[in-house]
Order: C-alpha cells, then sequence, then structure tokens
C-alpha cells in the first residue's frame, strides 16, 4: 500500500511503474501523463525515499525477473555500457554484503532493472 503522505502524483508516478507496459513509455509520456516538469520527473528519478517505495511494490517482480535482468544487465555491461557497469556493481556489493538486491538503488535504475528484465523475458518468449 502505498503512503498517504506522498502526494497525489507521486502515488500515481509509482502505480504508472507498476504497470505491465512500462516498457513502452518514454519519458514525455511519464511526464504528460503525470503533469509534471521534466526537472520534477528528474529529481524523483533520484529520490532515496521513491525508490524504497518502488522497490517494496516492485519486490516480487524484480524477484521473479532476476535471471533475465542479470543476463541483459551483463551483457550491456560487457560492452561498456556505463550505467550498466555501475548497476551491475551496486547490486554486486548489496548481495556481497547480504543487503537487498534494490538497496542504495534510485527509483531510476530500479525502472531500469524492471524494462531490461521486461525485455529480455518478451525476447526468450519470442524465440518459442
Amino acid at each position: 500500500m502505498l503512503s498517504k503522505s506522498l502526494s497525489p502524483k507521486k502515488r500515481k508516478f509509482i502505480s504508472l511503474i507498476n504497470k505491465e507496459d512500462i516498457i513502452n513509455y518514454q519519458v514525455n509520456d511519464l511526464i504528460n501523463e503525470l503533469e509534471i516538469s521534466k526537472p520534477t520527473y528528474y529529481r524523483w528519478l533520484k529520490d532515496k525515499e521513491l525508490a524504497k517505495i518502488v522497490a517494496q511494490e516492485n519486490a516480487l517482480k524484480i524477484g521473479d525477473l532476476l535471471p533475465e535482468f542479470i543476463e541483459k544487465l551483463t551483457k550491456k555491461a560487457l560492452q561498456g555500457d556505463l550505467r550498466a557497469i555501475k548497476i551491475f556493481l551496486d547490486i554486486y556489493d548489496n548481495r556481497k554484503y547480504g543487503r537487498n538486491i534494490t538497496d542504495g538503488l534510485t527509483p531510476d535504475e530500479i525502472i531500469t532493472i524492471i524494462r531490461m528484465a521486461r525485455n529480455g523475458k518478451n525476447d526468450r518468449d519470442n524465440k518459442n
């Protein structure tokens, strides 16, 4: 359940992230849907409180999609994708020290995890 202390727009932001078709949304789509500015959107993507809520809301999805995500993340990291390398190292550190896989990640990184994992799952489903 989403915190009542969050603004309605932040609750809507989290709800949009939870939608199955988030992988099809572009930044401008989200900004228009939420009726917020681009700077606000990018500030929210770095908000640690929102990150915790997004991680809690998506814990089961992330767990289910983790194998596909790790595979895709590893490929991107090996290709030199700096963002993928950073997320990979953050996850590695969290697992190494027994923390939740999403601890310390931003909402943006969690969205990236969900998108990459779903894309990997869709790629596999299409091959079968």
